[in-house]
């Protein structure tokens, strides 16, 4: 029984990332029903209710797990979910840094020592991203503080060229890093990361979209429409984003 809890905890965990949090949750206490020892379905229900807004259910249930896990020290997984809590219930950026950062000590030591296939296991690329992603969007609200060395503009940087060194067939994970590293203000690192992203998957929006407003911002109309015009040959959506509509505008102009 404690063996089909793993799979189904793993379903809940690819519910969840494909943004299906009803399906992910159902998913997870079905996993927990059949192994109430299964820690890994219990933050997936607290993940999944940090998602859906319901911050002070997530966070009590989150002080109940990290009461019953001090036997066996502070997990990865624990440390990210206190960091998410502590941002988007208390806007304490200090705190959910530092957390942010402890969840990282915790999963590198993890997966450091690993090796072959196990390392790629540990390393759990979709976490990997998760932080990174944690780290870049405090930039938006963040000090001046956070392109100086150390500071988490810089730390996810580093989170996301260790991911793409190890996976770099992970569009998402090269998309997010050269988003970072256009506000580093390094365009043509950013560029050629695209580039390779293109050629990864050419169907990328995302990909099309960054590449079309680097070219607009550098005065390049007809190559941003360029790559806007193929955005959209794959996806629809593209023509919903204002830069469509901006771009379109000054070339037509």
């Amino acid at each position: 029984v404690p063996e089909r809890a793993k799979y189904l905890t793993e379903l809940g965990y690819q519910y969840m990332m494909q943004g299906e949090l009803p399906k992910a949750e159902q998913t997870f206490h079905a996993a927990v029903a059949k192994d109430e020892t299964d820690v890994r379905a219990l933050f997936g229900i607290i993940n999944c209710r940090v998602q859906e807004g319901s911050l002070d259910d997530a966070e009590e249930q989150l002080e109940f797990l990290s009461e019953i896990q001090i036997s066996v020290g502070k997990s990865p997984d624990l440390a990210f979910l206190q960091s998410l809590i502590a941002w988007r219930k208390r806007r304490d950026a200090e705190g959910a840094l530092n957390l942010l950062n402890e969840t990282l000590t915790l999963h590198i030591t993890n997966f450091k020592s690993a090796v072959g296939y196990d390392f790629f296991i540990k390393l759990n690329a979709d976490f990997m991203l998760e932080i990174a992603r944690e780290y870049l969007q405090h930039t938006i609200s963040g000090s001046d503080d956070a392109a100086k060395p150390g500071g988490y503009l810089l730390r996810g940087v580093q989170v996301l060229e260790t991911l793409t060194r190890f996976v770099p067939g992970l569009v998402p994970a090269q998309v997010l890093l050269a988003k970072a590293k256009v506000a580093l203000n390094e365009v043509d690192a950013a560029t050629r990361i695209l580039h390779q992203c293109l050629r990864l998957d050419p169907s990328s929006a995302d990909t099309h979209l960054l590449l079309a407003r680097i070219y607009h911002q550098k005065d390049q109309q007809n190559a941003a429409l360029q790559y806007l015009e193929q955005g959209l040959s794959h996806d629809f959506s593209v023509r919903s984003h204002p830069l469509y509509y901006l771009v379109k505008a000054e070339v037509l102009s």
